[in-house]
């Protein structure tokens, strides 16, 4: 009897390992769902690619369905093959070093782009000296990208170089400001260190046409304090500046650099293009405040308090409101509503006009007042398409230096209803780094381990 039971045991833990072994496998291809059947996750596209991408430019273009089908495309059931469809394809692809994917989108570095026909075969490719990296800015209509130096040693010197999406070079410079956001025009903004800076913050901005004169200049109001600058082409026509220094300037400004308005506020504001801005809408993004106490012993005690606030399309501010919880903050906002996420594991809505508070969503790993957790999802990338937002959260270890590829180790794809924030899917990619795109109505996910290229759709599940 001892010996059957002993089998009997022996087999169990068997099936233990081989449920776990696919488990895991299932990891490995699709994710795994831990978040109930409110919603099914349908995969429509699917390309591979031998090299690691982390970022595209999609375009649209017209083929058959035979040839959608053999793109990579899946959810043409029923159509003849003959019959004319109009989707998406991968027109530029950012290439990066497999072993320096940053879990920071914006910060990510990249070594070549290419550039494909709407069949998938390769049209040009962009190749850079890894010792050098560079980082990509694109236009917000995909029409012109450009490459500028990611390394302190090679962002001191400046310089960069002006793309339009098939591959062409239209100008190159080599030393002055660092070109830092394009529009569809093909006008640059770039931003100027000066020589030897240590940390001062930048001298100036400069506007550039598209044959690479300078057209404009903006003077940073704070030159010489420790702060930043943040640059974003809102259309082809105006340009959102932001300087940091002891205070903060918003500018709104021409294509050429003339100051619509320019206005000055108290508070350390829209730090690291925390901020998502509209044209006739406004800006909405994190501001923080340092906070000086004395306590009963004398001693002075330094904290920051953090704001969410909607600077309206004139410059003033509409509402200020306290967020009480840690992390970095992303935003985007529509007519209505502006969305916003906190590392920390928070999602919340607020109203654009009021800032009313419509809902918060709290993960169940989410901290407010305490570090970090260990082994949970920070949110990092937000996009919103069509009734539903998506949010990729990344397993981060922070023990490790931003240069160690193992840092980001693991991700999570949540899905949640925009109207009631309600979480209607909750997906585990473990030792996968995903990241997000959206076009059209697509979403897009990207596999930077297996390197492929997925479009995903959400449809209601089944009861």
């Amino acid at each position: 009897m001892k010996s059957w039971l002993g089998l009997i045991r022996v087999m169990a833990a068997m099936i233990a390992v081989l449920g776990g072994m696919a488990k895991l496998c299932l990891a490995q291809i699709a994710g795994i769902d831990t978040n109930g059947n409110k919603l099914e996750l349908v995969t429509v596209y699917e390309k591979a690619f031998e090299k690691t991408v982390v970022d595209a430019i999609l375009s649209e273009a017209v083929m058959t369905v035979k040839e959608a089908k053999a793109l990579g495309w899946k959810n043409l059931e029923g159509r003849k093959d003959g019959e004319k469809v109009k989707l998406p394809y991968p027109k530029v692809v950012f290439i990066a070093d497999p072993d320096e994917i940053n879990f920071r989108k914006e910060e990510q570095v990249i070594i070549g782009i290419d550039i494909y026909y709407k069949n998938a075969v390769i049209k040009k490719q962009l190749r850079f000296d890894p010792r050098k990296g560079k980082r990509a800015f694109v236009s917000k209509g995909g029409k012109y990208l450009l490459v500028s130096p990611a390394y302190w040693e090679e962002v001191n010197l400046g310089g960069g170089s002006l793309y339009k999406d098939d591959g062409t070079l239209i100008w190159e410079k080599n030393g002055g400001p660092i070109p830092v956001s394009v529009s569809d025009k093909g006008d640059v903004v770039g931003i100027y260190l000066g020589a030897d800076n240590e940390g001062e913050g930048p001298a100036y901005v400069t506007f550039y046409d598209l044959s690479g004169r300078e057209t404009g200049r903006i003077e940073n109001p704070y030159k010489g304090d420790m702060g930043g600058c943040s640059i974003e082409y809102i259309d082809e026509d105006y340009v959102l500046v932001v300087f940091r220094g002891r205070r903060s300037a918003v500018i709104l400004a021409t294509n050429r650099g003339e100051i619509i308005w320019q206005r000055e506020y108290d508070e350390m504001i829209f730090k690291y293009k925390e901020f998502d801005v509209q044209k006739g809408v406004g800006i909405i993004g994190l501001c923080d405040k340092e906070e000086i106490t004395k306590d009963t012993s004398g001693k002075y005690n330094y904290q920051y308090i953090y704001y969410s606030c909607f600077i309206d399309w004139l410059g003033n501010v509409k509402w200020k409101e306290q967020e009480k919880f840690k992390g970095d903050i992303k935003a985007i906002l529509n007519s209505n509503n502006a969305f916003m996420i906190s590392s920390s594991g928070y999602l919340w809505c607020r109203d654009l006009q009021t800032g009313k508070l419509l809902w918060r969503h709290k993960g169940d790993w989410s901290y407010e007042i305490i570090d970090r957790v260990e082994d949970a999802p920070e949110y990092e990338e937000l996009k919103k398409n069509g009734r539903y937002i998506y949010v990729i959260g990344k397993y981060i270890d922070w023990r490790l230096k931003r240069t160690d590829s193992k840092m980001w180790y693991s991700s999570a794809l949540f899905i949640f209803d925009a109207e009631s924030g309600s979480m209607m899917k909750r997906i585990e990619y473990p030792n996968k780094r995903i990241s997000l795109l959206s076009y059209g109505d697509n979403i897009f996910l990207f596999d930077m381990d297996v390197n492929k290229l997925m479009a995903v759709r959400p449809t209601e599940a089944k009861q």
